[in-house]
């Protein structure tokens, strides 16, 4: 939490506000109170859903810097405020931020998480184009997709399966009633 060693400039006006309660939440405001950061750090707890579109658009910039994840709405919602998120490459993120226009990646240390703070925090973002990327990817595309993708792989399932039985019919030598005789050369009973 101390400001890189490296950092060219000074981020004097920076506000941290971290929502949502957890494990770490009391080590954390216990490590606030030891750096003398109450007037830069704040925890606002859990926080009602209709509120959250509201915390996105107020922020500068979303971080999610988690070791393991799986597709985070977290960071589809902020997007969706226009809010570019610094985050590490873990689970779907990178498949959700897509473009170095949504946001960062940072390694998840010290060094990596500040300068990507600093460059993220400098970067002028194109908010509204952020939200419109962001809502190209709807409820109704995505299930779009999978519905086209599962319709592929069960008509590609279908093809080869056909396929295996022609090719069965065909090594096959009908009696005249229809009834196999021969498969593979051998006399069938």
């Amino acid at each position: 939490m101390a400001p890189s060693p490296n950092s060219p400039r000074s981020f004097s006006q920076l506000r941290l506000y971290i929502l949502g309660d957890g494990v770490y939440r009391s080590r954390l405001e216990e490590l606030v109170r030891e750096k003398k950061l109450q007037n830069r750090v704040f925890f606002f707890g859990t926080r009602p859903n209709e509120e959250l579109n509201l915390w996105f658009s107020a922020a500068n910039l979303s971080c999610l810097l988690s070791s393991r994840e799986g597709w985070p709405n977290v960071v589809s919602e902020a997007l969706a405020c226009g809010t570019p998120v610094l985050a590490t490459r873990t689970g779907g993120i990178p498949e959700i931020i897509s473009s170095p226009e949504l946001g960062m990646f940072v390694e998840r240390n010290v060094q990596s998480i500040a300068v990507g703070l600093e460059r993220a925090l400098a970067k002028s973002w194109n908010r509204a184009e952020i939200a419109r990327r962001s809502r190209s990817r709807s409820w109704d595309t995505v299930a779009a997709e999978v519905e086209a993708f599962f319709e592929s792989t069960i008509q590609h399932q279908l093809e080869q399966t056909l396929e295996t039985h022609l090719r069965v019919i065909d090594e096959m030598v009908f009696d005249r009633h229809g009834r196999a005789i021969f498969h593979n050369g051998r006399k069938t009973e």
